[in-house]
C-alpha cells in the first residue's frame, strides 16, 4: 500500500513539473514523500533501538546503500549529456550542484537563490536532489533523536508544532527561501513520525479503515483543486495534503484498498524513487539544449523518456545494489 501512496506522490509531481498549467498543485507530492519517510524512519528505527542494534552508521549506512547508488548514476549521466550538448556555464552549473549534492547541502544553496516556482528552475537539471538533501538531513537529525532521547507522541507535537510556527511567521521578504528549508518541513515529517508510533502501538483496528481513506482522499482532492503556486509553501493550506497522507497511511495500515495495491500502483510505486530523480533532468536538458519550451508532444516523448530510463534504473541499478548482501 506504501508503494501504491508513492506512486500517487511521484505522478503528480511529474505532471506538474511537464504540465504546470494542468496541475499546479502537484508539487504536493513531495510533502507526501517526507509524510512517508518520517513514517518509515520511525518503524525501522524504533524497531533498531527495541533490539539494541540502532547505530548511527548502520542506520546512515542502510539509507546510503537505498539512495546513492540511483543518484550517481542520474548524476553522471546528466553531466555527460550536458558537457556534451549545453554550453560550458550550463555544465559549470550543473557540475557545481552535484558536488553541492555529495555533500547534502544544496538546498541550503538553493534558499539563497531564486524560487522554487521561477521559470529559471527548467534550467537547473539537478534541482530535484534539494528534497533529498532535506531527506538525509532528516534521517540524521532522527536517528541521533531514536538513540540519545526518549521519544513519544508528545515530543513530536512539540516538534511540529515549533517547525510549523516558523513557517507560519517567516519573514515575507525571505518566504522564497521557505520551500528548502529542512525546519521548515520538519513537521511534515513529524506527522509521519506520529503515525508510525501509532502503528507500533497497535492502538486501532481494521474497522477504522475505509474512513481514514475517505478522510485522506477528501484532504487531497481538495489539495490538488485549492493549493498552487500562489502559496508561499509550506504554509497553514500545506496542513491539508500532509494530514491526507498521514490519514492515507493509517488506512493502508488497518485495511488494504485496491487503488494503492493494483498492480499499476505497485510498479509505478516500485519505481518511484528512479522516477523522481531521473525525470527532472530529462525535461531541463531539453530546456538547457533549446531554449523553449517542448510541445505537448515532445512533452509525451520526455514522458516516456524517462519511464524507460527509471525502470532501466530500477532494475540494473536499486534493486541490483539491494540484492546484495553487505557484509
Amino acid at each position: 500500500g506504501i508503494d501504491g501512496l508513492r506512486a500517487f506522490a511521484v505522478l503528480i509531481v511529474l505532471l506538474f513539473h511537464f504540465f504546470p498549467g494542468r496541475l499546479a498543485s502537484g508539487f504536493i507530492g513531495v510533502d507526501v514523500f517526507f509524510v512517508i519517510s518520517g513514517f518509515l524512519m520511525t518503524i525501522i528505527g524504533v524497531e533498531k533501538k527495541n533490539s539494541g542494534t540502532l547505530t548511527i552508521n548502520s542506520f546512515m549506512s542502510r539509507r546510503f546503500r537505498r539512495l546513492v547508488p540511483a543518484y550517481l548514476v542520474v548524476a553522471s549521466l546528466t553531466l555527460i549529456v550536458c558537457w556534451l550538448f549545453t554550453y560550458p556555464s550550463q555544465l559549470q552549473d550543473v557540475a557545481k550542484d552535484v558536488l553541492l549534492a555529495n555533500v547534502v547541502v544544496l538546498n541550503f544553496t538553493y534558499m539563497m537563490n531564486d524560487s522554487y516556482f521561477s521559470g529559471s528552475k527548467y534550467y537547473r537539471p539537478m534541482l530535484m536532489l534539494w528534497s533529498l538533501a532535506v531527506e538525509v538531513q532528516f534521517y540524521f537529525l532522527w536517528c541521533m533523536c531514536l538513540k540519545y532521547l526518549t521519544i513519544n507522541r508528545f515530543f513530536l507535537l512539540v516538534i511540529g508544532f515549533i517547525s510549523f510556527s516558523y513557517c507560519i511567521w517567516y519573514p515575507f521578504d525571505k518566504v522564497n527561501m521557505l520551500f528548502f528549508d529542512p525546519f521548515a518541513r520538519l513537521w511534515e515529517f513529524m506527522a509521519g513520525c506520529y503515525v508510525g508510533l501509532v502503528f507500533l502501538d497497535k492502538e486501532f483496528g481494521s474497522k477504522n479503515g475505509s474512513y481514514w481513506y475517505i478522510a485522506g482522499a477528501l484532504c487531497m482532492g481538495w489539495s490538488l483543486f485549492f493549493i498552487d503556486s500562489n502559496s508561499f509553501v509550506p504554509d497553514y493550506k500545506t496542513v491539508v495534503p500532509v494530514m491526507g497522507s498521514a490519514f492515507i497511511l493509517m488506512g493502508i495500515l488497518t485495511k488494504p484498498n485496491w487503488f494503492f495495491t493494483n498492480q499499476v500502483s505497485q510498479f509505478f510505486g516500485q519505481i518511484s524513487y528512479s522516477l523522481y530523480l531521473v525525470h527532472w533532468p530529462v525535461i531541463a536538458i531539453w530546456f538547457c539544449i533549446f531554449f523553449s519550451t517542448p510541445s505537448p508532444i515532445t512533452k509525451i516523448l520526455l514522458i516516456l523518456l524517462s519511464f524507460v530510463l527509471a525502470v532501466l534504473i530500477h532494475v540494473f541499478v536499486e534493486k541490483a545494489v539491494l540484492e546484495v548482501k553487505p557484509k
